[in-house]
């Protein structure tokens, strides 16, 4: 009786095996995924920090420049460069 037990239980294990191994290349690859996303997500963030960064340099100097009283004058490029 329990080698016949054993017996079933070797059997299922076999039979198990390849659908684990085929499980964990799903698993694998659904890691992979996940890393590739936390990677642009990573990236996406430092563009979004460098870019605040930006803003807030040009705000500063804005503000700079408004106690001082200096009007910001606007040029068209284009028409900077026909001339």
């Amino acid at each position: 009786m329990i080698n016949a037990r054993i017996k079933k239980l070797e059997i299922d294990l076999e039979n198990l095996n390849p659908k684990l191994a085929e499980f964990n290349k799903v698993v694998e690859s659904e890691q992979l995924k996940l890393s590739e996303a936390m990677n642009n997500r990573n990236l996406v963030k430092n563009q979004v920090d460098a870019l605040n960064e930006e803003i807030m340099f040009w705000k500063t100097v804005q503000e700079k420049v408004s106690k001082l009283g200096i009007q910001l004058m606007t040029v068209d490029v284009d028409t900077d460069i026909e001339e």
